[in-house]
């Protein structure tokens, strides 16, 4: 063979799978910390040239990731699930999930963020058909979400459960990342409900308290007594004109000095 000439090797599946397995358990553990998401990013590219010589895509998208999560985490529980499981059910090696997530921490509150992002559409869509006085408004975004929270009762308790399992383990005085993701929710009704304030339809809380969360409070209230749930849109349409009716004779402005309302 002439000097400087190269040597083409065939590999096989077997060789290229051993390969994935002995990167994965390079990267598996504390060894990860040593790595930059650019590190991560090349890993990621070679695991996609190999999955591809294999016959086979082991590369897969962030909303993937994050809905397979999701279902992991309501079937199993947060405790019981190890980001090994969720690589596994993605196909793809723990590397790839963390190009994404720095843990399974970060992951869990990612999969929150994703559905709370998901219901916040759907009352944006809610209050945009809805006529444009702010009482319609309320009562079709509280609607869209009561049903929202009917469909998915199961998988809501199951993912609130994980979050009360993770704030065990928290110091008091560490931020609540739950609190703060929240607010994707809360804010559209508060938004409505400043707007009536600002058009004197309804009268300021007292001291910090905010609407938006009163009316919210309600209706988990009036939901937590409720065990049919064969239909879940006649329910929401009920419960949500019930509870809105009850909060805005509440809070509405007095049309005159006998106290009259709207």
């Amino acid at each position: 063979m002439p000097a400087g000439a190269s040597v083409q090797r065939s590999y096989t599946k077997g060789d290229l799978s051993e390969s994935i397995v002995g990167l994965d358990m390079h990267l598996d553990g504390v060894s990860l910390r040593r790595y930059s998401k650019d590190d991560y990013r090349m890993f990621n590219i070679f695991i996609n040239k190999l999955g591809r010589i294999m016959g086979k895509k082991t590369v897969v998208g962030k909303e993937r990731i994050l809905e397979t999560a999701a279902r992991l985490f309501i079937k199993q529980g947060y405790k019981a699930v190890s980001i090994r499981d969720i690589a596994r059910a993605c196909h793809v090696t723990n590397a790839a999930l963390y190009y994404y997530f720095p843990s399974k921490e970060a992951l869990f509150w990612e999969v929150i963020h994703h559905h709370l992002l998901q219901l916040a559409e759907v009352l944006d869509q809610a209050r945009q058909n809805a006529a444009p006085h702010p009482k319609a408004q309320l009562q079709a975004m509280l609607t869209a979400y009561t049903e929202w929270v009917l469909k998915k009762r199961a998988s809501f308790f199951a993912l609130r459960r994980d979050i009360g399992e993770i704030a065990k383990g928290q110091d008091e005085a560490s931020p609540r990342p739950f609190l703060r993701l929240a607010t994707i929710v809360i804010e559209p009704f508060e938004k409505v409900l400043q707007q009536a304030q600002a058009s004197e339809l309804v009268i300021a809380p007292p001291h910090e308290a905010t609407l938006s969360n009163i009316l919210l409070a309600m209706l988990h209230g009036a939901l937590h007594s409720q065990k049919d749930n064969s239909d879940p849109r006649a329910m929401a349409e009920e419960t949500a004109a019930w509870v809105v009716e009850v909060f805005w004779r509440g809070v509405a402005r007095p049309s005159d000095g006998r106290g009259e309302t709207p």
